[in-house]
């Protein structure tokens, strides 16, 4: 019983230290789609720090699984490998580093319930990680989806998803029905040409 308090204490103290470092992280990155913060699922913590342009290129950031395995607490960290932000949820792909050195590409949904008042799940893939062009495209094998709790002492406040609509940088992305990506920014194609020329309206 003391060996696992003592392990859980060293868990503790990993928490806050991630925590730190994610914050950090975070406050200096540039505008875009997002995912950051950290929650405690049943058997652990998770972080993400992850961001990319609005339609999910260059992703950026970094990813840490700290997770209790028996005694151990088994902390794992590693690079954002694709993201795909849509509303308040987020698919974040990464690979994992452990202690002993081996990797693992993973691949997680996250859903920001802030809205509504409710907590954020966290949603693991339980398969391969996916092959194809965009593995963020969407959760092939599905786990069960965990409620994230949170910890205020470790700044473990749950987490943030940001979607950016993204805007058209040259007309040819407004011709041939291309104006419609755009969600319900622009009524035409003549709309979307107008905003490359002139930029958004005062």
């Amino acid at each position: 019983m003391l060996t696992r308090l003592r392990h859980l204490l060293a868990f503790a103290t990993t928490c806050l230290a991630l925590a730190a470092l994610s914050s950090s992280a975070s406050a200096a990155t540039a505008a875009g789609d997002s995912v950051t913060g950290s929650g405690l699922v049943p058997n652990g913590a998770f972080y993400v720090d992850a961001h990319s342009g609005p339609s999910g290129e260059n992703p950026t950031g970094t990813v840490t699984s700290s997770l209790i395995t028996g005694y151990f607490v088994d902390t794992s960290s590693g690079p954002v490998t694709c993201l795909n932000v849509s509303g308040n949820t987020a698919i974040v792909g990464f690979t994992l580093t452990g202690a002993g050195g081996y990797q693992t590409q993973g691949l997680v949904k996250i859903v920001d319930n802030t809205a509504s008042g409710q907590p954020d799940t966290l949603t693991w893939n339980q398969g391969p990680y996916p092959t194809t062009a965009n593995p963020c495209a969407t959760l092939p094998n599905p786990g069960p989806t965990q409620t994230v709790g949170t910890y205020a002492p470790a700044n473990i406040n749950g987490f943030t998803v940001v979607d950016v609509v993204p805007v058209p940088t040259f007309k040819d992305q407004c011709k041939k029905g291309g104006w419609q990506s755009f969600g319900t920014m622009f009524k035409n194609q003549g709309q979307c040409v107008a905003y490359v020329e002139r930029g958004p309206r005062q």
